[in-house]
């Protein structure tokens, strides 16, 4: 995992703008996961 990070860095240092890119990507990535997640648990919680 460590190996596909530094992967990533060294492209995105590479080229800035695919750099921005990819952040982004995984960043929206992240924080729809973290929506979906407390999602989850809500339905789980009123369900109980």
């Amino acid at each position: 995992m460590l190996y596909l990070i530094n992967k990533v860095a060294d492209i995105a240092v590479a080229n800035q703008d695919a750099g921005l890119v990819i952040a982004a990507a995984i960043g929206t990535s992240v924080i729809l996961w973290a929506i979906a997640d407390a999602a989850a648990k809500l339905i789980k919680a009123a369900r109980s």
